[in-house]
């Protein structure tokens, strides 16, 4: 063998070990044991994001930028949570800006790794609700939460993650990469990641989930009229999973989560008769859950954000963040992509998103905001 196939040979391995270990922090990106500050949720993905040719140039001016904050931060005596949310903020969009520099192949495979982790993550919640006393040391290994597998308010699992919530939000994710990389719902993601999040039964993620599915059902009706099924294959297994679930898991539980969830939709529907934008916020709170609240100022106020009033005001969605430093400047990006970028079903959904969700470092659920180049070049990529 040649010096060069020898060089050519062992840079593709290190390709694919690299995409191998970015599909994996983009799978678990939970700290499985307990840190300062309790984080449980680590941007490790961001770091193998630089270990690409395309990528790697970035490496030293998006670290100048940081590192020009921080000084800026100790200057002015920041406070520790402000200091930590614009670091998520920085890591969101430094890594949405590393993605669309890598190439769209290397993407396709790492999408197809974390369908091939999610079935077995979801293999996995299945067996947890079966057999939850016998997995509860096993899951307890994976979260710095220690807590029952199965949660005491909803009947739902939690995987791999801390809670149901976050299992659900992570799922949410991988199938907002599947939508983006493949420009459609496939079906087998969508039944797959749809089991996922039935397992959780957390209100917030089981309805966002209907609610992107139904928008883009409504999106292919009246702006592409394509409504065919696609990619029928690999359903088997999945058909099975969930007639198992179906059969062996006690029913009561679910149909209890969906009694919480319907009592929810009464609460904002009589929000939204009454016309009370903060009724509509706050309907959660008598769900054990208080993050909409937290929307109230950035969503009914336009100036100014805690980092220009000195005072912190903790939000889980990445709009709130992106207000609290930016605002009133905030407008000026949000018209840059409702304006300048070439809106898609996928984009407003990530842009939608981006109002309501946390955690934010599920970077995975903005993914929309990237404008591919292969757009151009691949026309369903536009549904």
């Amino acid at each position: 063998m040649s010096v060069k196939e020898v060089k050519k040979q062992t840079s593709s391995l290190k390709g694919n070990l690299v995409t191998s270990l970015l599909s994996l922090s983009l799978f678990f990106p939970f700290i499985p044991f307990d840190v300062p500050g309790r984080h449980e949720i680590f941007p490790l993905f961001i770091l193998f994001l630089f270990g690409f040719k395309a990528t790697l140039k970035y490496l030293i001016p998006i670290n100048f930028t940081l590192l020009i904050f921080f000084i800026f931060a100790l200057v002015f005596d920041l406070e520790s949570k402000t200091i930590k949310d614009f670091f998520q903020v920085a890591a969101v969009f430094s890594s949405l800006f590393l993605f669309s520099k890598i190439p769209f192949v290397v993407l396709q495979k790492v999408e197809r790794n974390i369908f091939k982790l999610s079935f077995l993550l979801i293999t996995f919640m299945v067996f947890q609700r079966l057999f939850p006393e016998q997995l509860q040391s096993v899951t307890d290994l994976m979260s710095q939460r220690k807590m029952l597998v199965v949660d005491f308010r909803s009947g739902g699992v939690r995987g791999f993650g801390p809670e149901p919530a976050y299992t659900g939000s992570l799922l949410i994710s991988f199938f907002m990469f599947s939508w983006w990389i493949h420009g459609r719902l496939q079906l087998n993601r969508l039944l797959l990641y749809g089991l996922g999040v039935l397992l959780t039964m957390a209100i917030s993620a089981t309805l966002t989930f209907l609610a992107l599915v139904i928008f883009q059902f409504l999106y292919r009706l009246f702006f592409v009229r394509d409504l065919a099924l696609y990619d029928k294959y690999h359903l088997l297994v999945i058909f099975i999973l969930f007639v198992s679930s179906a059969v062996l898991i006690d029913l009561s539980v679910f149909i209890n989560g969906f009694d919480r969830i319907a009592t929810f939709f009464d609460m904002l529907w009589s929000s939204l008769v009454n016309l009370d934008a903060r009724g509509f916020l706050l309907a959660e709170k008598a769900f054990g859950s208080q993050r909409l609240q937290y929307l109230l100022d950035p969503v009914t106020k336009i100036c100014c954000g805690g980092f220009l009033t000195n005072s912190y005001v903790p939000s889980y969605s990445l709009y709130g963040k992106v207000w609290f430093f930016f605002a009133p400047l905030h407008i000026l990006l949000i018209g840059y992509f409702l304006i300048f970028k070439k809106l898609t079903a996928v984009s407003l959904a990530s842009l939608t998103l981006g109002l309501f969700f946390g955690p934010i470092l599920l970077v995975l659920l903005f993914i929309g905001l990237i404008h591919s180049k292969t757009d151009e070049k691949m026309e369903f990529r536009n549904v």
